[in-house]
């Protein structure tokens, strides 16, 4: 009995250590996507027109995707966003509840698995 239990134990270890990949080759990494932003259109006193560009999902699923804005440099999907709901790798924006003669800062971002991925910022100021 001792040996059959010593027998399984050693079965067990073998088959928990073995790694099998059915498609004989590594097994493929989700990373961040890659975003551009848009530039800024159809500035009012209180709202803007952006968007972005996804040309890589990273391997995975995009989760979120949008534009995040702040009166401060680089922001993030903390501060102020939108977030799109379409499929489409290129999406359009509207940003609005700005307040007027007001400076901002914009980027657009997307999300999958791995994380998040922001386009480069974009500067913009509403009109007074």
């Amino acid at each position: 009995m001792k040996s059959i239990g010593s027998f399984l134990v050693i079965l067990f270890l073998i088959l928990s250590c073995s790694s099998s990949d059915s498609s004989g080759g590594e097994e493929s990494m989700v990373v961040i996507p890659t975003v551009t932003t848009n530039a800024v259109s159809n500035i009012t006193i209180n709202s803007a027109i952006s968007g972005g560009n996804i040309s890589s999902n990273g391997g995975g699923s995009i989760i979120r995707k949008g534009v995040c804005w702040s009166i401060t440099e680089n922001p993030t999907i903390a501060d102020n966003r939108t977030q799109e709901d379409t499929l489409d790798a290129i999406f359009t924006s509207n940003v609005e509840s700005l307040n007027p003669g007001t400076t901002y800062f914009l980027r657009a971002y997307a999300s999958n698995s791995a994380g998040v991925a922001y386009g480069d910022q974009m500067t913009f100021t509403t009109l007074q």
